[in-house]
């Protein structure tokens, strides 16, 4: 009966740590704080990451949270010393370790930046754990996902040492797995940990914690024994089926921290938003380097009508139309239901989604015509047989039509190029160079480096298979936990270095595609290559460093064939497009290959094995203002191709 009446009363408090980025919501947080809402359970939600940024400045705290290489784990490192107090190492420690680290992400200046914000972080944590209003809290809850580990575990053990009977529950991405059944293990403040899907778990443990209930049911659950010991539900963690059955995330308590930041004179916020779990692409081929769905691969998507009723609700309420969905990957039939109904409202949106890098160019269309100017294909690298044995089920010129069709639609691209994966040959770097060398007029990648070995990819969970040895955490991990032993940070890592059997030829074939890349990026803002499309003719302008400067005037077939190209397309596919398409002229198969061959000489073409792709940026001719650094009166300009009748 006392508990009864206790509960009657009785608040949760959901803590969002840094360092998650300031301007999203966490979204499990607002999906919980719905839920327990609608539940009639009294919920408080609590930006802390906010108050920190305020206390060392926005710019700051972003670079620590987005600009630094996660897997160096600087905000954690942050609050170590908030953590672990005298036991934590000395600033010097992760001096040592980010000068050895590959780039240059960490000059002096940022070093001595890092130093401040961990001089910060104890007195930080101190005085919200006494600041906090715990009264009527029972139970506190920390998201945690990549870099908010650390800092949740100062505030936890704040908390619990001012309030003993405060029932402690962690849960969000580190606490998948073992990982979660680690930091249980590892740290007795820590009642509970809800590990995988925790929709349904988390309010049945609450009820639990309530009603003094067995909780051995309660899936995918950690939680204390009676003598303070580590003990695992006897049912595994279960995934949402239904996702239309989830409620609509309340963000409130976000808007209203970050309003009262010091954010919004920095940054606008946008708005996380959930229309899927999973990976689609994942059920049947697991991308080898990819660990992000952790155990709940399996895909499931909210239908068309709740997903459109979702976005509608969300911008409605809030005024806000920049949005970024945590999905894995995109549900490819929104394309043709959810954005066109958006765009047909008349509102634009800043649309972001991780999408596979196989889009139709219309499907790039719709999202430009909604609003979204900026886009995050899953593109890794230009060579197919790189991409084979990532398991990624995309050949290298469909990533550069990709790319193409982004430019194309005035949007930005953010990319990446991974290597060093176990089968890797020199001639694979080599046709990668050729490619770039083509396409200096597109997006050049954000970054070139080796793969990074995740939990829950195919290469942690079987690395014999692959050729991986000497696995272990990234050393980031010593640094920001001294207090557990060497095994127990094994089990709470999410990164690990290795071991791999790149031979010295692809060595050196990855350096010099490296430094191609680097390349790239310098000529990139200066390069151009237009296809002013008019009605009788195409008026080509190249303008890429290394490239004859001049224009290209298309006629006749000639033009047929270059717009024909616009898609990827075999000689036998573009023979057969353009008799549909001119039927009254006599396509031979052997007259188009040759036509394409000419293109290809002039590097005007890309050609990967028997397919084919125009590489310039298409431009309406009465919007050919618009054309990239086009200057028609440029003096060294000569014309090319005119030799064919026009089309009439």
């Amino acid at each position: 009966m006392r508990k009864d009446k206790m509960a009657a009363k009785s608040r949760v408090l959901l803590c969002v740590m840094p360092f998650l980025p300031i301007e999203r919501p966490a979204l499990g947080v607002s999906l919980f704080a719905s839920r327990l809402r609608q539940q009639g359970i009294a919920c408080d939600v609590f930006y802390a990451n906010h108050r920190f940024a305020d206390r060392i400045g926005f710019p700051l705290y972003q670079r620590i949270a987005q600009s630094a290489p996660t897997h160096d784990l600087p905000g954690e490192w942050v609050f170590s010393r908030a953590l672990w107090r005298h036991d934590a190492l000395p600033d010097e420690a992760f001096d040592t370790y980010a000068r050895t680290t590959p780039g240059d992400y960490y000059p002096n200046a940022f070093l001595g930046q890092i130093r401040y914000a961990r001089e910060q972080a104890p007195q930080y944590i101190d005085d919200l754990a006494e600041t906090i209003d715990l009264e009527d809290v029972d139970i506190v809850g920390f998201s945690s996902t990549f870099q908010q580990n650390i800092a949740s575990l100062a505030m936890a053990k704040a908390l619990k040492a001012r309030a003993p009977n405060l029932h402690v529950v962690f849960g969000g991405a580190n606490c998948e797995g073992e990982m979660g059944l680690e930091l249980h293990r590892s740290f007795a403040f820590i009642d509970a940990v809800c590990r995988g899907e925790s929709d349904t778990s988390f309010p049945q443990l609450i009820e639990a914690v309530r009603k003094g209930a067995d909780m051995s049911t309660i899936g995918g659950l950690v939680y204390r024994g009676a003598a303070g010991e580590t003990v695992e539900s006897l049912v595994p963690q279960a995934a949402i089926r239904d996702m239309d059955s989830l409620p609509f995330p309340d963000h409130s308590d976000f808007l209203a921290a970050f309003e009262r930041s010091t954010a919004p004179q920095f940054i606008e916020p946008e708005l996380t938003i959930e229309t899927s779990r999973g990976c689609w692409w994942g059920e049947k081929h697991h991308c080898t380097f990819c660990g992000l769905n952790g155990l709940g691969i399996g895909y499931r998507a909210k239908s068309a009508d709740r997903a459109l009723a979702e976005f509608r609700h969300l911008r409605d309420s809030t005024g806000i139309h920049t949005f970024f969905a945590t999905d894995n990957i995109v549900d490819m039939r929104y394309f043709t239901t959810v954005f066109p109904s958006l765009v047909e409202d008349g509102t634009r949106l800043q649309l972001f989604y991780e999408t596979k890098a196989n889009l139709k160019k219309d499907q790039i269309g719709i999202l430009r015509r909604l609003g979204t100017t900026w886009m995050q294909p899953g593109i890794e690298h230009l060579n197919t047989h790189v991409l084979k044995l990532m398991d990624k089920g995309i050949r290298g010129i469909q990533n550069v039509q990709t790319l193409k069709w982004v430019r194309q639609h005035k949007m930005l691209v953010t990319w990446n190029v991974l290597c060093g994966f176990p089968g890797e040959r020199p001639e694979d770097y080599e046709e990668a160079i050729r490619f770039m060398r083509s396409i200096r007029h597109l997006t050049p990648p954000s970054s070139f480096a080796a793969f990074r070995l995740d939990r829950f990819s195919p290469m942690f969970d079987r690395p014999d298979e692959f050729g991986l040895s000497g696995i272990k955490p990234y050393p980031s991990y010593d640094l920001c936990y001294p207090g557990v032993s060497p095994d127990a940070r094994a089990r709470i890592a999410y990164f690990f270095t290795y071991r791999g059997t790149t031979d010295a030829q692809t060595l050196k074939g990855i350096n010099r595609a490296w430094s191609e890349a680097q390349d790239w990026k310098q000529e990139h803002r200066h390069a151009a290559l237009s296809a002013i499309v008019g009605t009788d003719l195409v008026t080509i302008i190249d303008l890429r460093p290394g490239h004859p400067v001049r224009p290209y005037i298309l006629i006749g077939d000639d033009r047929l064939v270059y717009l024909g190209l616009d898609s990827i397309q075999s000689i036998a596919s573009l023979t057969a497009n353009l008799r549909s398409v001119a039927p009254d002229r006599a396509w031979d198969e052997a007259a188009v290959a040759k036509t394409v061959q000419d293109f290809i000489r002039d590097d005007l073409v890309l050609q990967e094995d028997d397919l084919y792709l125009a590489l310039a940026i298409q431009v309406p001719a009465d919007t050919s203002q618009d054309a990239e650094h086009v200057d028609m009166a440029a003096p060294s300009m000569r014309f090319a191709r005119q030799d064919e009748a026009v089309v009439t």
